[in-house]
Protein backbone atom coordinates (compact mmCIF):
# COMPACT_ATOMS: atom_id res chain seq x y z
CA UNK A 1 0.00 0.00 0.00
CA UNK A 2 1.48 3.43 -0.87
CA UNK A 3 1.79 5.76 1.18
CA UNK A 4 0.86 9.63 1.38
CA UNK A 5 2.32 12.16 3.38
CA UNK A 6 1.58 15.84 3.72
CA UNK A 7 4.02 18.60 5.84
CA UNK A 8 2.08 21.04 7.24
CA UNK A 9 3.74 24.06 8.98
CA UNK A 10 7.07 24.14 8.14
CA UNK A 11 7.81 27.54 6.75
CA UNK A 12 9.97 29.74 9.58
CA UNK A 13 10.81 32.63 7.61
CA UNK A 14 7.46 34.55 7.74
CA UNK A 15 6.22 37.15 10.60
CA UNK A 16 3.75 36.68 13.03
CA UNK A 17 0.69 37.49 11.15
CA UNK A 18 1.40 35.54 8.46
CA UNK A 19 1.97 32.47 10.66
CA UNK A 20 -1.18 32.64 12.37
CA UNK A 21 -2.93 32.66 9.21
CA UNK A 22 -0.84 29.86 7.69
CA UNK A 23 -2.34 27.72 10.68
CA UNK A 24 -5.79 28.69 10.17
CA UNK A 25 -5.51 27.62 6.59
CA UNK A 26 -3.70 24.22 6.89
CA UNK A 27 -6.14 23.68 9.96
CA UNK A 28 -9.26 24.21 7.44
CA UNK A 29 -7.50 22.40 5.06
CA UNK A 30 -7.14 19.20 6.94
CA UNK A 31 -10.64 19.59 8.63
CA UNK A 32 -11.99 20.03 4.88
CA UNK A 33 -10.01 16.81 3.91
CA UNK A 34 -11.31 14.33 6.98
CA UNK A 35 -15.16 16.04 6.06
CA UNK A 36 -14.30 14.83 2.78
CA UNK A 37 -13.96 11.12 3.71
CA UNK A 38 -17.04 10.92 6.04
CA UNK A 39 -18.05 7.48 5.94
CA UNK A 40 -14.71 6.23 4.69
CA UNK A 41 -12.66 3.50 6.76
CA UNK A 42 -9.60 5.70 8.72
CA UNK A 43 -6.93 4.92 11.20
CA UNK A 44 -6.40 7.41 14.30
CA UNK A 45 -3.16 7.66 16.07
CA UNK A 46 -3.76 9.75 18.95
CA UNK A 47 -2.87 9.94 23.25
CA UNK A 48 -4.81 9.34 26.59
CA UNK A 49 -3.38 9.70 29.39
CA UNK A 50 -0.40 9.97 28.15
CA UNK A 51 -0.46 6.19 26.26
CA UNK A 52 -0.54 6.01 22.63
CA UNK A 53 -3.57 4.60 21.03
CA UNK A 54 -4.59 3.16 17.46
CA UNK A 55 -8.08 3.29 16.60
CA UNK A 56 -9.68 1.92 13.12
CA UNK A 57 -12.92 2.83 12.17
CA UNK A 58 -15.45 4.55 9.77
CA UNK A 59 -15.70 8.07 10.29
CA UNK A 60 -18.68 9.75 10.96
CA UNK A 61 -18.55 13.05 11.52
CA UNK A 62 -16.08 16.03 11.68
CA UNK A 63 -16.18 19.30 14.28
CA UNK A 64 -13.86 21.68 13.17
CA UNK A 65 -11.20 22.78 15.80
CA UNK A 66 -13.02 20.42 18.48
CA UNK A 67 -13.34 17.05 17.49
CA UNK A 68 -14.39 13.82 15.12
CA UNK A 69 -16.59 10.83 16.01
CA UNK A 70 -14.93 7.45 14.74
CA UNK A 71 -17.59 4.53 14.38
CA UNK A 72 -19.42 5.03 18.54
CA UNK A 73 -16.02 6.73 19.65
CA UNK A 74 -15.42 10.76 20.29
CA UNK A 75 -11.94 12.18 19.88
CA UNK A 76 -10.83 15.85 20.48
CA UNK A 77 -8.50 17.34 18.22
CA UNK A 78 -6.50 18.81 21.24
CA UNK A 79 -8.43 18.24 24.70
CA UNK A 80 -6.88 17.96 28.17
CA UNK A 81 -6.30 14.46 28.63
CA UNK A 82 -6.32 12.98 24.98
CA UNK A 83 -4.63 15.04 21.53
CA UNK A 84 -4.80 13.14 18.20
CA UNK A 85 -1.18 12.87 16.46
CA UNK A 86 -2.48 11.84 12.73
CA UNK A 87 -5.41 10.17 10.66
CA UNK A 88 -4.99 8.43 7.83
CA UNK A 89 -7.69 6.98 5.08
CA UNK A 90 -7.01 3.37 5.20
CA UNK A 91 -8.07 2.96 1.65
CA UNK A 92 -5.18 5.20 0.41
CA UNK A 93 -2.95 5.43 3.13
CA UNK A 94 -3.46 9.60 2.76
CA UNK A 95 -3.11 11.33 5.70
CA UNK A 96 -5.76 13.45 6.26
CA UNK A 97 -4.63 15.09 9.25
CA UNK A 98 -1.28 15.79 11.28
CA UNK A 99 -0.29 17.57 14.26
CA UNK A 100 3.37 17.88 14.85
CA UNK A 101 3.19 19.48 18.10
CA UNK A 102 1.10 16.89 19.65
CA UNK A 103 4.43 15.30 22.33
CA UNK A 104 4.56 11.71 23.24
CA UNK A 105 2.63 10.90 26.79
CA UNK A 106 0.53 13.70 26.13
CA UNK A 107 -1.63 14.53 29.41
CA UNK A 108 -2.79 18.26 30.13
CA UNK A 109 -3.99 18.82 33.88
CA UNK A 110 -4.33 22.69 33.74
CA UNK A 111 -6.70 24.69 30.98
CA UNK A 112 -3.88 26.78 30.17
CA UNK A 113 -1.53 23.92 29.52
CA UNK A 114 -4.44 22.66 26.64
CA UNK A 115 -4.89 26.26 25.22
CA UNK A 116 -1.32 26.46 24.38
CA UNK A 117 -1.45 22.98 22.94
CA UNK A 118 -3.97 24.28 20.69
CA UNK A 119 -2.49 27.35 19.35
CA UNK A 120 0.57 25.46 18.57
CA UNK A 121 -1.42 23.92 15.84
CA UNK A 122 -4.69 26.28 15.53
CA UNK A 123 -5.06 30.25 14.89
CA UNK A 124 -4.67 32.04 18.15
CA UNK A 125 -8.27 34.24 17.32
CA UNK A 126 -9.72 30.64 16.90
CA UNK A 127 -8.76 28.92 20.34
CA UNK A 128 -9.64 32.57 22.01
CA UNK A 129 -13.06 32.17 20.63
CA UNK A 130 -13.05 28.97 21.99
CA UNK A 131 -11.77 29.53 25.31
CA UNK A 132 -14.21 32.45 26.18
CA UNK A 133 -16.91 30.00 25.04
CA UNK A 134 -15.74 27.59 27.15
CA UNK A 135 -15.14 30.22 30.02
CA UNK A 136 -18.75 31.51 29.46
CA UNK A 137 -20.61 28.22 29.64
CA UNK A 138 -19.08 27.25 33.01
CA UNK A 139 -19.96 30.54 34.23
CA UNK A 140 -23.42 30.26 33.35
CA UNK A 141 -23.49 26.68 34.62
CA UNK A 142 -21.87 27.74 37.65
CA UNK A 143 -24.46 30.43 38.31
CA UNK A 144 -27.50 27.83 37.36
CA UNK A 145 -26.46 25.36 40.15
CA UNK A 146 -25.82 28.28 42.67
CA UNK A 147 -29.43 29.10 41.51
CA UNK A 148 -30.84 25.83 41.95
CA UNK A 149 -28.92 25.44 45.73
CA UNK A 150 -29.86 28.66 46.66
CA UNK A 151 -33.90 26.99 46.15
CA UNK A 152 -33.22 24.45 49.40
CA UNK A 153 -35.11 25.54 52.28
CA UNK A 154 -31.87 24.39 54.11
CA UNK A 155 -29.54 26.93 52.51
CA UNK A 156 -32.27 29.82 52.89
CA UNK A 157 -32.95 28.63 57.10
CA UNK A 158 -28.93 28.64 57.37
CA UNK A 159 -28.73 32.44 55.67
CA UNK A 160 -31.39 33.52 57.99
CA UNK A 161 -29.67 31.88 61.28
CA UNK A 162 -26.00 33.50 59.67
CA UNK A 163 -27.56 37.11 60.04
CA UNK A 164 -29.89 36.44 63.47
CA UNK A 165 -26.75 37.91 65.82
CA UNK A 166 -26.11 40.60 63.25
CA UNK A 167 -29.34 42.08 62.73
CA UNK A 168 -31.44 45.06 65.15
CA UNK A 169 -33.56 42.04 67.36
CA UNK A 170 -36.73 44.17 66.12
CA UNK A 171 -36.25 43.41 62.01
CA UNK A 172 -36.46 39.84 62.65
CA UNK A 173 -40.15 39.34 60.62
CA UNK A 174 -38.32 41.85 57.83
CA UNK A 175 -34.96 39.77 57.75
CA UNK A 176 -36.48 36.55 57.27
CA UNK A 177 -38.81 38.12 53.94
CA UNK A 178 -35.06 39.30 53.16
CA UNK A 179 -33.60 36.64 52.54
CA UNK A 180 -36.55 34.40 51.01
CA UNK A 181 -36.44 37.34 48.71
CA UNK A 182 -32.80 37.34 47.44
CA UNK A 183 -32.27 33.98 47.20
CA UNK A 184 -34.53 33.12 44.19
CA UNK A 185 -31.66 34.32 41.81
CA UNK A 186 -27.97 34.62 42.23
CA UNK A 187 -27.92 38.52 41.33
CA UNK A 188 -30.16 38.94 43.94
CA UNK A 189 -28.26 36.75 46.91
CA UNK A 190 -24.71 38.81 46.17
CA UNK A 191 -26.88 41.49 47.47
CA UNK A 192 -27.93 38.94 50.82
CA UNK A 193 -24.37 37.49 51.05
CA UNK A 194 -22.49 41.14 51.25
CA UNK A 195 -25.09 42.87 53.38
CA UNK A 196 -24.24 39.37 56.08
CA UNK A 197 -20.58 39.98 54.85
CA UNK A 198 -20.54 43.83 55.72
CA UNK A 199 -22.62 43.18 59.16
CA UNK A 200 -19.69 40.66 59.90
CA UNK A 201 -16.94 42.68 59.38
CA UNK A 202 -18.29 45.53 61.55
CA UNK A 203 -19.17 43.58 64.25
CA UNK A 204 -15.67 42.76 64.48
CA UNK A 205 -14.58 46.80 64.03
CA UNK A 206 -13.84 46.73 60.61
CA UNK A 207 -14.24 50.75 59.63
CA UNK A 208 -16.70 51.13 57.29
CA UNK A 209 -14.72 52.12 54.55
CA UNK A 210 -12.42 49.53 54.84
CA UNK A 211 -15.37 46.71 55.19
CA UNK A 212 -16.86 48.13 52.18
CA UNK A 213 -13.62 47.83 49.80
CA UNK A 214 -12.96 44.35 51.24
CA UNK A 215 -17.05 43.46 50.22
CA UNK A 216 -18.02 45.68 47.68
CA UNK A 217 -14.83 45.59 45.52
CA UNK A 218 -12.44 42.46 46.46
CA UNK A 219 -15.26 40.16 48.04
CA UNK A 220 -18.30 40.43 45.57
CA UNK A 221 -17.10 43.11 43.09
CA UNK A 222 -21.00 44.68 43.20
CA UNK A 223 -22.55 46.67 40.27
CA UNK A 224 -23.77 50.09 41.12
CA UNK A 225 -27.17 49.23 42.04
CA UNK A 226 -26.28 46.10 44.24
CA UNK A 227 -23.85 48.41 46.42
CA UNK A 228 -26.66 50.59 46.57
CA UNK A 229 -29.20 48.20 47.75
CA UNK A 230 -26.91 46.31 49.87
CA UNK A 231 -25.91 49.68 51.42
CA UNK A 232 -29.72 50.16 52.21
CA UNK A 233 -29.94 46.76 53.54
CA UNK A 234 -27.39 47.52 56.38
CA UNK A 235 -28.42 50.79 57.01
CA UNK A 236 -32.04 49.06 58.07
CA UNK A 237 -31.13 45.83 59.50
CA UNK A 238 -27.30 46.21 61.03
CA UNK A 239 -26.67 47.39 64.88
CA UNK A 240 -25.15 50.11 63.24
CA UNK A 241 -26.97 50.94 60.62
CA UNK A 242 -27.35 54.54 61.43
CA UNK A 243 -23.83 55.40 61.91
CA UNK A 244 -23.42 53.17 58.23
CA UNK A 245 -26.07 56.00 57.00
CA UNK A 246 -24.39 58.72 58.06
CA UNK A 247 -21.11 57.10 56.78
CA UNK A 248 -22.77 56.57 53.12
CA UNK A 249 -24.22 59.89 52.82
CA UNK A 250 -21.54 61.47 53.60
CA UNK A 251 -18.79 59.61 51.47
CA UNK A 252 -21.45 61.41 48.56
CA UNK A 253 -21.85 64.45 50.19
CA UNK A 254 -25.07 64.17 51.64
CA UNK A 255 -25.57 65.78 55.12
CA UNK A 256 -29.35 65.26 55.43
CA UNK A 257 -29.47 61.80 57.00
CA UNK A 258 -33.37 62.19 57.29
CA UNK A 259 -33.51 61.36 53.62
CA UNK A 260 -32.05 57.78 54.29
CA UNK A 261 -29.22 56.25 52.46
CA UNK A 262 -28.13 58.32 49.19
CA UNK A 263 -28.62 56.39 46.26
CA UNK A 264 -24.79 56.28 44.59
CA UNK A 265 -26.05 54.94 41.29
CA UNK A 266 -27.91 58.05 40.51
CA UNK A 267 -26.11 61.50 41.54
CA UNK A 268 -26.54 65.09 40.57
CA UNK A 269 -22.98 66.57 40.05
CA UNK A 270 -23.37 70.77 41.58
CA UNK A 271 -20.21 73.21 40.01
CA UNK A 272 -17.91 74.19 43.06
Amino acid sequence: MKTTTKTYLENDDINIDDKEQAKERNAIKMFQNLKNNIGGIITCYYYRYGLRQELTGELRSVNYFRDIKISDTIISFVGSISAIHSITLEETGEVLYLNPFIELEYDKTKPQDVVLARKEIFDNDVVDKQEARRKKYEESWREFSEALTLQNPKIKEKLIKQGLPLIRPETLEQWIWFVKKHTNDVYSSHILKATISMMQKIEEGVPFKDAEKQVYDEEFILSGFQEERTARALSFFSKQGVEYREHRNKKYGVNDDAKGTVNSVVLTLKPK
